[in-house]
């Protein structure tokens, strides 16, 4: 799977350097106007994760609310995609 970040609340320079000292590797964007979180009507908890299929359609990712290791991305998709 391909894993992109969305930035809906710190600055851009504060995002990546969380980034860096987390050493993560994938892209990353800042909404800058809130468009994003429009579209995907963002509740006000933070983080949250969105599967987003092949056809476009959006999915929140609900277990687990937050991912502690890669293991459970994989477990989460698979189960999403049954």
């Amino acid at each position: 799977i391909r894993v992109v970040g969305l930035n809906v609340q710190d600055t851009a320079a504060s995002a990546q350097a969380l980034m860096a000292e987390l050493e993560l590797r994938y892209p990353s964007f800042v909404d800058v106007d809130a468009a994003a979180q429009k579209a995907l009507q963002v509740p006000p908890v933070l983080p949250l994760s969105f599967l987003v299929h092949r056809d476009g359609s959006v999915e929140r990712v609900v277990n687990p609310p937050v991912f502690t290791e890669p293991a459970e991305v994989r477990s989460a998709v698979e189960e999403m995609l049954r």
